[in-house]
């Protein structure tokens, strides 16, 4: 048994859903430059597919046209959102389940990240408290600075507050910062890793 079971699985699923992004990332943009041969070998081989519904049926749909679709511009473009804003739900519900385990900042940043994209990718900052402070500032893995600010209040968050890449940097940080508790060492990078990190103010 973990020294602290909890935080190691809440760090393992922020991990999962990193690891995840790349993975639908990679399927998307493989599939979408399949040469004509390799495409159509494909499809013979899998001419539909299938999801369950709750009652047994299946729900089936053609794998040639679901694949056209990636070259739809709209459902390209919105595909990655919809693994990043679940992702950044998943995480932030089960942190709030064990009360952000003491309130770093990151997990801080995970939470208003998380409740602006239940409230159709915008930030609703009411009140900020300022004994919890949300940044990644101390964070395992950073390019540029993000504070949460009551300046933010009514802005997206995806991707305008953070891109993509941001976004998995913060699930790594998170990842690995919840392991390093559940071992009980200190969820805090050594000062040698915190150098090199590109600031900006927000």
């Amino acid at each position: 048994m973990k020294t602290n079971q909890a935080a190691y699985e809440v760090g393992q699923l922020a991990q999962d859903m990193a690891r995840g992004y790349a993975a639908h990332i990679t399927a998307i943009r493989i599939a979408s430059r399949l040469d004509h041969k390799a495409f159509f070998r494909l499809i013979a081989d899998y001419p539909s597919d299938f999801v369950q519904r709750k009652d047994g049926t299946k729900w089936s749909f053609d794998t040639q046209d679901a694949l056209g679709d990636l070259a739809d511009k709209e459902i390209a473009e919105e595909l990655p959102r919809v693994w990043l804003a679940g992702s950044l739900l998943a995480v932030g519900d089960e942190l709030k389940k064990h009360d952000y385990f003491g309130h770093a900042p990151e997990l801080e940043l995970v939470r208003h990240l998380r409740n602006g994209i239940a409230h159709g990718n915008c930030f609703r900052i009411e009140h900020l408290d300022e004994k919890h402070p949300a940044h990644n500032r101390d964070a395992w893995f950073k390019h540029t600075i993000f504070e949460i600010t009551p300046e933010l209040d009514g802005q997206p968050v995806l991707f305008d507050f953070m891109e993509a890449g941001d976004v998995v940097d913060l699930l790594f940080s998170v990842s690995l910062s919840l392991k390093q508790m559940e071992n009980g060492k200190s969820p805090r990078p050594s000062k040698r890793k915190k150098k090199g990190a590109k600031s900006r103010s927000c």
